[in-house]
């Protein structure tokens, strides 16, 4: 069987208030956005990749490819969106558990 060389995500939207992936708080009743922690699908997504490619044994030269609309640029600003990207980051690739040797 093939092994996974490549992993391809688009249309993420970081840093959207209403996107899964943005993680929301709750405070006084209302909820607002915190742009330095992942949301918890965001760290299942992070998980289920570190599965998936536990499963097929680590390649070393695994790619991961960012493939459009991977910010949200149009709802939020240029900062939120670049925390809640450095956030996604830090999910999928913490010192312990690197998984990618290459992201385009």
């Amino acid at each position: 069987m093939a092994r996974i060389k490549y992993i391809c995500l688009s249309d993420l939207h970081l840093g959207d208030d209403n996107s899964l992936l943005t993680n929301l708080v709750q405070e006084n009743g209302r909820f607002r956005a915190e742009y330095t922690q992942p949301s918890p699908v965001l760290a299942r997504l992070s998980d289920a990749l570190h599965d998936l490619c536990a499963r097929d044994g680590h390649h070393p030269e695994l790619a991961l490819i960012l493939n459009g609309d991977i910010l949200e640029l149009a709802l939020a600003d240029m900062n939120e969106a670049a925390m809640v990207f450095e956030s996604f980051i830090c999910a999928l690739m913490p010192r312990e558990r690197e998984l990618f040797q290459k992201i385009y």
